[in-house]
């Protein structure tokens, strides 16, 4: 193999293992002998998010921006980078600039015909959770649930393709979350109860029970819903002990993570104490 060749395969395995530095060397050297080449710069900015080096990540999506605009114009290439980028602003909690950049890579793609992503609509969703835009982050969750549902992907089969349920489920989730949020409780509950059913793996809405349940006064389906959650879910249930890790990683929105709070602490719900 040439030099190239030799840099593009240690960038590769290095970024498959998990050595971010390792592979951000390598495409520093692929880099230094093409400076312009989009996909290294793709690729290494990538490797920064990553490695959680968000600012290296926008000076080079920065950068590629610039290079597929002059060459290419707004395509489904510049979709794909702008939703790269807005992952790098939201490691940076510039939740207002990284909604901006998703709704761009919305649009771009819609106006290439092409449909929306749904994970992208599911981030853009997240971000409008971060800035308290509760109801536009719930129906942007129900758009990319039904985004999920009508995709397909290939299950490994010669021509045999399948729908993105696990998708479908995370994105119906949040939307049952931010129904909470916004205090129709109903519809919450409903929602939380018919996920479980169709996904009964899912710690996530088995432990939201849990708390929803125990804000209404119900202990007792509070209590089976969480040890359900706690001894038949291989996952378990420990993560949603982390009050931390419930808001800033799984971004429980901040009634829920109350909810889950009192109730891991035994403490009535007010309107029942």
């Amino acid at each position: 193999m040439d030099q190239i060749q030799v840099l593009e395969s240690v960038a590769r395995q290095a970024y498959a293992e998990r050595e971010f530095g390792q592979a951000v060397q390598a495409l520093d050297q692929l880099l230094d002998i093409s400076p312009d080449n989009v996909a290294y710069l793709e690729m290494r900015a990538t490797t920064h998010v990553d490695g959680k080096d968000f600012a290296k990540a926008l000076s080079d999506y920065d950068t590629l921006l610039g290079l597929l605009r002059e060459r290419e114009g707004d395509s489904l290439n510049t979709a794909r980078v702008l939703s790269g980028m807005a992952l790098a602003l939201e490691g940076i909690d510039r939740f207002g600039d990284a909604a901006d950049a998703y709704e761009q890579s919305i649009q771009i793609a819609k106006n290439c015909g092409s449909p929306p992503d749904p994970y992208v609509e599911n981030s853009l969703g997240n971000c409008y959770a971060s800035l308290g835009r509760w109801k536009d982050a719930r129906n942007k969750y129900l758009s990319s649930a039904r985004g999920f549902q009508t995709s397909r992907v290939s299950n490994g089969r010669a021509g045999g393709m399948q729908r993105r349920l696990d998708g479908s489920i995370f994105a119906f989730s949040n939307a049952a979350l931010m129904a909470a949020q916004l205090g129709d409780d109903e519809t919450a509950l409903k929602e939380m109860k018919g996920i479980a059913r169709r996904a009964p793996g899912s710690a996530d809405m088995r432990a939201a029970l849990a708390a929803m349940y125990w804000a209404r006064g119900n202990a007792i389906s509070a209590e089976s819903e969480w040890e359900f959650a706690c001894n038949s879910i291989t996952v378990g249930c420990a993560k949603y002990e982390d009050m931390d890790w419930l808001a800033r990683v799984r971004r429980w929105p901040p009634k829920m993570v109350s909810h889950m709070k009192d109730f891991l602490a035994l403490k009535s719900p007010e309107k029942y104490a």
